[in-house]
């Protein structure tokens, strides 16, 4: 009796969740500068665990509705996820920020490739120096 209530009430999670996480999106997409309350590593981690509740679903359980909403809820933490970053990194993000990070990046490769040619050319000269004394 009570596992037939469950049954029958299962899908209304699925209708649950979907008002938990529109409001969130809404937000998300209205908001008018970047969103400073919001833990991006916490969605990440709920995406994980969506993910991994998924897997473990589709892989382990003929359950139709746990998957699907197993489904819908990874989709939901991975959309939301994507808006937060989205938003944080590209939307709000300010152009001359985006120009800097380009030439930060650009330096840090420039340095990099120097230091490689220098300590390349460094073993060269060992490499020289070590054939000619084996020709002594």
């Amino acid at each position: 009796m009570i596992a037939d209530i469950f049954v029958f009430l299962y899908p209304v999670v699925v209708l649950i969740s979907i008002a938990g996480y529109l409001p969130q999106i809404k937000s998300l997409i209205t908001a008018t500068s970047e969103p400073d309350n919001i833990s991006i590593h916490s969605w990440y981690i709920w995406g994980l665990s969506a993910f991994l509740t998924l897997g473990y679903g589709l892989s382990h359980l003929n359950d139709f509705m746990f998957n699907l909403t197993a489904a819908i809820n990874f989709g939901f933490v991975a959309f939301t996820t994507i808006l937060i970053y989205y938003n944080m990194h590209f939307r709000f993000s300010d152009s001359k920020d985006i120009v800097e990070k380009v030439k930060d990046i650009k330096d840090e490769i420039r340095v990099d490739l120097k230091d490689v040619v220098e300590t390349t050319a460094y073993q060269a000269d060992i490499l020289q120096l070590n054939e000619s004394q084996i020709e002594a």
